[in-house]
């Protein structure tokens, strides 16, 4: 048996971290549909709208860009 910090038990500590990986998809789930979503100009994946006013961040290669400027960008960050 495997006793979290914050009292929940777990048959080991491998359900424990299940467990947690299991609650960090849902939220990041949550936060990727509460957000407009875009493709981002250096991998083609799909980024986040930030909370800043219309920057996105892709979750892969972690670039951040505007539409209006997202060509320089990805030259730049090469």
């Amino acid at each position: 048996m495997y006793t979290a910090p914050n009292g929940m038990v777990f048959k080991d500590y491998w359900a424990a971290m299940e467990y947690n990986r299991q609650e960090i998809q849902k939220e990041l789930e949550k936060i990727i549909g509460e957000r407009n979503k875009s493709l981002c100009p250096k991998c083609k994946r799909t980024c986040l709208k930030s909370s800043v006013n219309d920057v996105y961040v892709c979750r892969s290669c972690m670039m951040a860009f505007t539409p209006k400027e997202n060509d320089d960008e990805s030259k730049n960050s090469n």
